[in-house]
């Protein structure tokens, strides 16, 4: 699903194409209320998704926490894990 980056709020197709310009708008330009604001927002997904660009869709294959990554006990075998890619 198409969400915002900053927020992680499920966002327009409109709001999604502004964020997906590196460079070409300021955080502030991109703020989720100032574009979206009360909007109705119908969920939808990246066009990649949709349109079969990306093999095996876009589902999630994994939730990788960056925490465990740093953590010196369970980091180890987090990173191994994806290095193999064992979530796949």
């Amino acid at each position: 699903l198409m969400r915002d980056i900053y927020t992680h709020k499920i966002t327009t197709p409109e709001h999604w194409n502004m964020l997906m310009i590196p460079g070409a708008y300021t955080v502030e330009e991109l703020d989720y209320d100032l574009v979206v604001g009360d909007k109705e927002v119908t969920p939808s997904y990246d066009p990649h998704c949709s349109n079969g660009d990306v093999t095996d869709g876009c589902a999630p294959k994994a939730v990788i926490s960056a925490e465990k990554l740093r953590d010196y006990t369970e980091g180890p075998a987090e990173t191994t894990k994806i290095a193999n890619g064992s979530f796949c």
